[in-house]
């Protein structure tokens, strides 16, 4: 029909549309907030002790936050876990790979542990330890703080003392408010965790396979070979629009070879559900437009300016980027410069451990490389 226009059926993907802004979690201010209101009031009413005793109270409160995240760690250490993490309201502690970094982020004043499966056999057991040991961590601290107080009291000032007594209780109180499982922020209390370990085998199978996706990264293994079964019980945890983004990405692995034109679909479909991702997340699919658009539809600038994209490279995994870059460079005719980026991707992978996994990409990689000398070969010469 005259004048009349093809609508894309993947706008995003084809640059027609911009991709959606990614929704950033809104930090708590709440305790800043009143830590101002309080030295505020303080000064215009002279009360400066208010000023102190508040900064006080902050203070303990972090330190009974900082008791129960370090004994979810010792007990994690004790039960054979590796250390990842660690926050106690602004401050945190992470391993970046072989070092320790430290980063101070706005955010309320709360704690959390992170902790990885080294090894996958008696992992529910090791978990399981991981869990109690922040709640035995308050638990011990109250009793035994109060089991001291009478010895202690004859030797504290008053703000002191007062303080002391407050460590003891609100140790006690986060010990006894945990006792009842909730869901908040999007995550579970320990008292939730551990019923989930302790009586549901289908919670137990999901919260394994997240560490065990998070054991393969550590081992090398990029987004894209991840174990699917273990990703979808692991997206089983999130919310329905988790799983959805999931359920899209799943049906675009599985069409990518063999159907193109339907898979577009699906990677459009991940597209417009990005918002929602964490921004390593949303950098790997960005990523893999690039790829797509290279691979699959032979048009370089359009893959280049998806590679553009990616906020932050260094995050992602080393044989995802040679895997686009190897795309990018073939698409653009560059054969001879793509079959070096490819070796660089087969060293990579011969100096991984001899995994199922790596053995397998080793040989996707290797027939793609004979698919590059053919193309080379079959290249006019200039």
């Amino acid at each position: 029909m005259a004048g009349s226009t093809l609508v894309s059926e993947t706008p995003i993907l084809d640059l027609l549309e911009p991709l959606p802004k990614a929704r950033k979690q809104k930090p708590i201010h709440a305790f800043a907030y009143s830590l101002l209101a309080v030295t505020v009031f303080g000064i215009i009413t002279d009360n400066y002790p208010l000023i102190v005793f508040y900064v006080s109270f902050l203070l303990v409160l972090l330190l009974v936050i900082a008791t129960h995240e370090f004994g979810h760690l010792t007990a994690g250490w004790l039960a054979g876990l590796s250390f990842v993490g660690v926050s106690v309201g602004s401050f945190c502690l992470a391993r970046d790979k072989s070092r320790l970094r430290v980063q101070f982020k706005r955010s309320p004043l709360w704690g959390q542990a992170r902790m990885a499966l080294v090894r996958l056999p008696n992992a529910r057991k090791k978990l399981i330890a991981l869990v109690i040991g922040g709640p035995l961590a308050n638990l011990t601290c109250g009793i035994g703080a109060l089991a001291l107080a009478p010895t202690l009291s004859d030797h504290l000032g008053e703000l002191e003392s007062a303080m002391y007594g407050l460590f003891a209780y609100l140790s006690l109180l986060f010990f006894f408010t945990g006792l009842f499982p909730k869901l908040g922020n999007g995550y579970a209390n320990d008292a939730l965790l551990l019923k989930m370990l302790l009586t549901s085998r289908r919670d137990v199978k999901q919260l394994l396979a997240s560490y065990a996706l998070a054991l393969q990264r550590r081992n090398g293994v990029d987004e894209i070979n991840m174990n699917l079964r273990w990703a979808k019980l692991t997206y089983g945890l999130g919310t329905a629009s988790q799983r959805q983004y999931f359920a899209n990405w799943s049906s675009y692995r599985a069409q990518i070879d063999t159907n193109p034109a339907e898979a577009a679909k699906f990677l459009e479909k991940c597209l417009v559900s990005s918002a929602t991702l964490t921004p390593e997340q949303r950098d790997h699919l960005v990523l893999e437009a690039a790829y797509f658009t290279a691979e699959h539809r032979g048009d370089s600038h359009k893959a280049d300016t998806w590679l553009k994209r990616v906020s932050d490279p260094k995050k992602l995994h080393t044989l995802a980027l040679l895997r686009v870059r190897v795309a990018i460079l073939s698409s653009s005719s560059n054969h001879t410069d793509a079959l070096q980026a490819c070796d660089a991707g087969l060293l990579y992978l011969r100096q991984l451990s001899a995994t199922t996994w790596a053995r397998a990409t080793e040989s996707t990689w290797q027939a793609w490389r004979s698919k590059l000398e053919q193309k080379q070969t079959l290249a006019p010469v200039s």
